[in-house]
């Protein structure tokens, strides 16, 4: 197989492709058998009727396009692999020539292919990643919330509620002189002063004694989520049934061995602190990694192709989707609530696509620049890794990619790690003067 790359304006090449003859007359006799083999003719097997009698029957130009049809699209994805071209998009065919058995066979493809990248240099970067280094009082907080999520509600013996007590109370609600069952509850609990329901329910309820009943009426806001129930007035009959405060457990060591099976409190500190320090750690490792490949991409020049971006935000919808439905909302549920349309996220998510794009096509020349490559080894230990991770044997999961054809995107994945490693290790480099 002959193949010439002619360069086009838009990151577009064409391809002229000739195919020999003799892969052009084993297309044909591809083309024969699997005619033979959807048709029944009577005096033949299925799949044994020989070419003179198909072509009898269906003509001689209905085989050699069903041979051009197979012809084609085989030889164009040979002419990619010996041409070495990173085509991002499907081709566009000039008008076919007529096949002739025997002879060689042209056509013409034009492609899309993936830019070239102006790399700046982006040896020179130099970036600071962030000190971790966390508090005590980044530690007690930890421990406050862990008290607060450990507290109890006990009832207190008070005369009247306040500010800051916790309500048991039943109650029944009306909307304009509509009695609502929407809006009616038997021993809810409701913090006083939260403002966690109906401005101005909370309020009214300060002063009243144990047992005691009492008419409230309040106005829902205009932006109040049910539509039905946004700006209108409200009744509400309330009983308090008992009056509780929150009781946070004693800070000692049998805390700790309740909240995680600690031996004492100074070692649950010292795990909460060892957790912190890991979590902000990764959390500066992460930031350190972005920044490092933004400002690489800042210095260098590339013409993005719009295709790549629509891609990504497709990705980016997604994903979106999925983070929406583990919460209980669609996508329309969303835009409704956002007041716009698909297209107007789409058109929101563009940018970040466009700048995510970028990087991804400036590591590419990066890791072709650096000349990275992709080791057996480094297979086997990512792969080591994700077994420990899944609890999985390593042979398993090395099977299960080679099955589901996964092991060129785990070699890839690895090589752009690879890149991003390099380009941190520059970042992170000592400028020495004189």
């Amino acid at each position: 197989m002959d193949v010439s790359v002619e360069k086009l304006e838009g990151n577009q090449v064409q391809m002229t492709v000739t195919v020999p003859p003799e892969d052009v007359d084993e297309a044909v006799k591809k083309a024969v058998r699997s005619i033979a083999r959807g048709v029944n003719i009577p005096g033949f097997r299925k799949g044994k009727a020989p070419r003179r009698v198909l072509e009898m029957r269906f003509g001689k130009e209905a085989i050699l396009a069903q041979a051009l049809e197979d012809l084609i699209p085989d030889a164009y994805q040979r002419a990619l692999d010996k041409s070495g071209i990173q085509a991002i998009d499907r081709p566009v065919v000039d008008e076919l020539p007529d096949l002739v058995e025997g002879s060689p066979y042209t056509f013409k493809a034009k492609v899309q292919v993936l830019p070239e990248v102006e790399l700046g240099d982006y040896r020179a970067v130099r970036v600071q990643k962030e000190s971790v280094e966390i508090t005590d009082e980044q530690v007690r907080n930890v421990i406050n919330s862990m008290r607060e999520r450990f507290a109890e509600l006990v009832s207190v013996d008070k005369p009247s509620l306040e500010k800051g007590d916790f309500a048991d109370i039943d109650f029944e609600g009306s909307v304009e002189g509509v009695e609502s069952e929407g809006l009616s509850h038997k021993g809810a609990t409701l913090e006083i002063g939260s403002n966690s329901y109906i401005p101005g329910f909370e309020d009214q309820l300060v002063g009243m004694a144990v047992g005691e009943e009492r008419e409230i009426s309040v106005k829902f806001p205009d932006d109040y989520h049910s539509s039905e129930l946004a700006g209108k007035d409200a009744r509400f009959k309330v009983k308090l049934n008992d009056i509780r405060e929150k009781r946070l457990p004693e800070l000692d060591d049998e805390f700790a061995k309740d909240v995680g099976n600690y031996e004492s409190l100074d070692e649950l500190r010292s795990a909460i602190k060892e957790r912190l320090e890991s979590e902000a750690a990764a959390r500066a490792e992460r930031e350190f990694e972005d920044k490092v490949t933004s400002e690489v991409a800042d210095r260098c020049s590339v013409d993005i192709p719009k295709i790549l971006v629509d891609r990504t935000v497709d990705r980016m919808m997604d994903q979106l989707s999925i983070r929406l439905r583990y919460s209980g909302m669609t996508l329309e549920q969303y835009l409704q609530m956002r007041e716009m349309t698909e297209q107007q996220l789409r058109d929101e998510f563009a940018p970040e696509a466009e700048k995510q794009v970028k990087i991804d096509l400036v590591l590419d020349a990066v890791s072709r620049a650096e000349g990275i490559e992709v080791t057996d080894e480094d297979v086997d230990q990512k792969l080591s890794e994700l077994a420990e991770q899944y609890s999985r044997s390593v042979d398993e999961l090395k099977e299960l990619y080679e099955k589901e054809d996964r092991m060129d995107s785990l070699k890839e994945s690895l090589r752009i790690e690879k890149t991003v490693a390099k380009l941190k290790d520059y970042a992170s480099m000592r400028i020495v003067v004189g």
